[in-house]
């Protein structure tokens, strides 16, 4: 397998379900390849003790943050 193999992914089947006719943005996004990020992009997050202390805080006192509930992926660089 090459990079190339792996960066774009197989197009869409382009026939729609039965009785209904494809809209033309299914068309054109049908045409248009997924290309897929590559591997350097992707990051590991950093979870020093400062993280752990507060999250853990945060936990006892039985709070709610809105970062964590929208699952935010910077909150490690916020709480460190």
């Amino acid at each position: 397998m090459t990079l190339a193999d792996d960066a774009v992914s197989p197009p869409p089947p382009t026939s729609p379900p039965a009785g209904r006719r494809l809209l033309r943005l299914e068309v054109r996004n049908s045409q248009t390849p997924i290309e897929r990020k590559p591997p350097w992009i992707k990051t590991t997050a950093r979870m020093g003790p400062e993280y752990r202390q507060l999250t853990q805080l945060v936990k006892d006192e039985g709070l709610h943050t809105v970062c964590q509930e929208a699952g935010c992926p910077n909150i490690f660089e916020c709480w460190e």
